[in-house]
């Protein structure tokens, strides 16, 4: 059966409101159940039409509800979040498959547009080729969203983040050990940054893996500023936006990468119109390169003083 926000009996908090005081525990619940009434709004829309748009919005929704049980680890039994983190890493996993289906396709179809009237045919031939896969990935999206596994997550991880104290682990220590979230945050914000800052002398060689892992860091990095938007006040917004411009540029290139992959996974045996394909892997190959050449200036617009000012300014509302 479908679980929706009703049947769940789930109240969907229309922001956090995590308060400097909270418990860790107790402000990770309330970020958690704004993310996962964002899961659960965008599971209807992706059930109710083939809207790629929701599945990405979805798949958000599921990354930042793994980066906050990330965040917020170290204060729950992992008995308890083991589970969680099996279901959403399976959702994450489905909903992947056809998000990175379908901006492969979306490009590609802009690409043809470009493309003298022989290519676009070809290539129109070769897009339509990938509707067979793409339908049965999103038939297995759909298949898992209606599952019992599925259903019974979705009961589970509602039942926990509205339950006060579920699943806390119990800190032992003689003396004081930061739990509040003004004690704990400006330290797990700056350890986030310096990884993210630590990839700096590498950036000039980096492998795609390397600049795929800095895209994952820069991610970790803007969910948890953001996860505490409204204690860090607007001067938070610009070491957020640097975030979200190095997040992109890197995705961007990433993407190049995996136009490959997914070529030589779903159009491993082209016969028609294979020169048209290898002109478009070319294109996407000699995008990739022009990028790299900016990545410096990507850098340091993100490492920039001002960026630096506003995230030390931020983490001092704590």
């Amino acid at each position: 059966m479908l679980a929706t926000l009703h049947s769940l009996n789930f109240a969907a908090p229309e922001r956090p409101n995590v308060q400097a005081d909270d418990l860790m525990s107790e402000g990770g619940r309330k970020v958690m159940a704004f993310h996962f009434g964002r899961l659960l709004t965008k599971q209807a829309e992706v059930l109710a039409s083939d809207n790629g748009e929701a599945v990405h919005q979805m798949r958000v929704a599921t990354r930042r509800l793994r980066s906050t049980l990330r965040i917020f680890r170290p204060y729950y039994r992992q008995s308890v979040l083991r589970p969680f983190r099996r279901a959403l890493r399976a959702v994450a996993d489905a909903l992947g498959n056809v998000r990175d289906l379908d901006v492969y396709r979306e490009h590609l179809a802009s690409y043809t547009k470009q493309q003298p009237a022989a290519s676009r045919r070809e290539l129109r031939l070769l897009s339509a080729s990938l509707a067979v896969p793409h339908a049965a990935l999103r038939q297995s999206l759909c298949d898992y969203l209606l599952s019992e596994a599925h259903t019974e997550f979705l009961s589970a991880f509602a039942a926990f983040v509205q339950t006060p104290l579920a699943g806390v682990r119990e800190l032992e220590a003689e003396l004081p050990v930061p739990q509040r979230v003004c004690e704990v945050v400006p330290r797990l914000i700056y350890e986030q940054y310096g990884i993210v800052r630590a990839y700096a002398p590498l950036l000039s060689t980096a492998t795609p893996d390397q600049l795929h892992a800095l895209r994952i860091e820069v991610k970790q990095l803007r969910y948890l500023i953001e996860a505490f938007g409204e204690l860090l006040g607007t001067r938070a917004e610009l070491p957020v936006e640097a975030c979200k411009q190095l997040q992109d540029f890197l995705g961007e290139l990433q993407d190049t990468e995996v136009a490959g992959q997914l070529t030589a996974h779903y159009l491993p045996n082209v016969q028609r119109g294979k020169r048209a394909l290898q002109r478009y892997l070319s294109t996407r190959h000699a995008q990739g390169e022009r990028l790299r050449t900016t990545l410096a200036e990507q850098w340091s617009a993100f490492s920039a003083p001002a960026v630096r000012e506003a995230l030390a300014l931020a983490v001092a509302a704590l």
